[in-house]
Parts: C-alpha cells; sequence; structure tokens
C-alpha cells in the first residue's frame, strides 16, 4: 500500500515536472521566434509598425 502511494506521487512530480518543461520550452520558441521577427523587420524591412507590432505581441505573451 504505502510503495504504491509513493510511486504514484512519484509519478505526479513527474508528469508535473514534465508539464512544466514542455512549457518552458514552448515559451522559449515563442520568445525567439519573435526575436526573429523583430530582427528580420528591422534589418530587411526596416519598418517601424512592424517592429512595433512584434513588440506588442511580446509584451501580450509576457503579461
Amino acid at each position: 500500500m504505502i510503495p504504491c502511494t509513493i510511486y504514484y506521487l512519484f509519478v505526479r512530480l513527474r508528469l508535473r515536472l514534465h508539464y512544466h518543461y514542455i512549457r518552458f520550452h514552448v515559451v522559449a520558441l515563442g520568445q525567439s521566434i519573435v526575436w526573429i521577427c523583430l530582427l528580420f523587420s528591422f534589418r530587411v524591412l526596416n519598418n517601424c509598425t512592424i517592429l512595433w507590432y512584434c513588440l506588442d505581441l511580446y509584451a501580450r505573451r509576457v503579461r
């Protein structure tokens, strides 16, 4: 009975950690996409509106 409970708690903890790990990677990926967008708009297009749009998207994701 007790080992079963310990195993259950361990599995739950691992799942929770795994979920946080995946979420962290998704957030990191999203941020890198935003930075690529910023660099692209700044270098290739040099358009302030796209730059501000990307910054706005970034600010919304952070909140």
